[in-house]
């Protein structure tokens, strides 16, 4: 019983690393605060999140990732470490760069255009093939969110393990698993009612969502780009 408990406490730490994603949680703070749907859209993409890591999950019950590890070493290393790749990213993150620093010359962007578009309701005009809130939409963005990710195959990986270990009694291993998967969805389910719940938190998130979106990051972003751009150059020249 004890390993039972141990491994229950161990999968809800494992559900909240699983399901955390700063992109995501970027996404869901604008949802709550531009979207008047907003707790019907992040349902829909705690189901594309749960739907990812059960693949992830069953699939690694029937597959070592070890073994593909072991496949894919040889041939990653060889293909890293030609200076090729280097050059080529090299060019690729300057141009970005470039691309950015002639973007500044355009004033930034209204961070509120969307605005209408999230908010639109059901009686516009062609609203149904527009609205960007589409159910299949928000399930696609949970599933890839859940499967499109080196941390996430490891922790499912790591989860399946976990399962595997705590009992052989499917019963057991199914709630164990309901537990991890209460604890991937609960933290996006759990913000949203927090945010109907309690408005003077959701007015103040909204406030400091808009002074953030409000930050011209093009110049930051342009200055990153071009200076990864140069430590590949100078790999690709002078590396071994």
């Amino acid at each position: 019983m004890t390993a039972i408990v141990s491994a229950a406490i161990s999968l809800v730490g494992l559900g909240f690393a699983m399901g955390f994603s700063p992109t995501l949680y970027a996404l869901v703070l604008r949802l709550l605060t531009r979207s008047a749907h907003a707790a019907r859209s992040i349902r829909w993409i705690t189901v594309g999140l749960t739907l990812g890591a059960l693949f992830l999950l069953l699939l690694f019950r029937v597959v070592d990732p070890e073994t593909l590890t072991a496949l894919l070493r040889a041939d990653t290393h060889r293909f890293l470490v030609h200076r090729s790749v280097d050059a080529a990213a090299a060019a690729l993150l300057l141009l970005g760069g470039a691309i950015m620093l002639a973007r500044l010359r355009r004033p930034p962007r209204d961070p509120h255009l969307g605005h209408r578009a999230l908010s639109s309701g059901p009686g516009r005009p062609d609203s149904q093939h527009r609205d960007p809130e589409r159910p299949g939409r928000m399930v696609l963005i949970g599933l890839a969110e859940s499967i499109i990710s080196v941390s996430g195959l490891a922790t499912m990986y790591v989860t399946g393990r976990v399962i595997a270990a705590a009992s052989h009694l499917l019963v057991v291993q199914a709630v164990l698993a309901v537990v991890f998967f209460a604890a991937l969805a609960g933290q996006y389910l759990l913000l949203a009612w927090a945010w109907g719940a309690f408005p003077p938190l959701a007015h103040a998130m909204t406030r400091l969502y808009d002074r953030v979106t409000r930050i011209d990051t093009r110049p930051y972003v342009a200055a990153a780009l071009l200076l990864a751009g140069c430590v590949f150059a100078v790999m690709a020249v002078f590396g071994a």
